[in-house]
């Protein structure tokens, strides 16, 4: 999985990052879009439009898996730390 990749190897692959979100809309499974949720909230930092991005899985979280719901909470908050509360409106969303 790419993830496990991204976890293996930090900070080799991150040329890639921007390309993959370019590809959200290819996500159709749990496990895929869960994986591009840590993705994005690992590498937050480097993803211009982090915040949006999870904006627009947050807005179906309650129709998503448990395990892509955990993954979008875990992004949020970790976006929220890294980002410097950037990210409070997006962490808010989510515990609502």
């Amino acid at each position: 999985m790419l993830k496990d990749i991204f976890r293996k190897y930090p900070n080799r692959y991150e040329g890639i990052i921007k390309d993959l979100c370019e590809n959200l809309k290819a996500l159709d499974n749990a496990e895929s879009r869960g994986a591009m949720i840590w993705i994005i909230g690992q590498y937050c930092d480097l993803i211009d439009n982090s915040i949006t991005l999870m904006h627009d899985f947050a807005e179906n979280f309650k129709d998503e898996a448990k395990n892509v719901q955990l993954a979008i909470l875990n992004a949020a908050v970790k976006m929220y730390l890294k980002l410097e509360g950037d990210a409070e409106d997006l962490v808010t969303a989510v515990l609502q």
